[in-house]
């Protein structure tokens, strides 16, 4: 059985969803883990202690990938 226009429209939906759940993933799980410091700091007034240069480095290269992947999505969609 061949597979039909109607097949390939459906896989090439549930790919774009995908990508935009992992894009999401990707922006939102370095600012969620940032919260509950930042909200500690604001609460007692100490200064954040950093893991280190390169976690800062790391969120930044998370969210670029979110975003960029997000971008994707939204060209292929508004392309479709």
């Amino acid at each position: 059985m061949q597979p039909t226009v109607k097949d390939d429209e459906n896989l090439n939906d549930e790919c774009l969803r995908t990508l935009e759940i992992v894009g999401k993933t990707l922006v939102l799980t370095p600012i969620i883990i940032a919260l509950p410091s930042l909200a500690y700091a604001i609460i007692t007034g100490k200064n954040l202690v950093s893991p280190g240069p390169d976690a800062g480095y790391s969120a930044g290269l998370m969210i670029s990938a979110g975003i960029f992947l997000l971008i994707y999505v939204s060209y292929k969609t508004i392309r479709k």
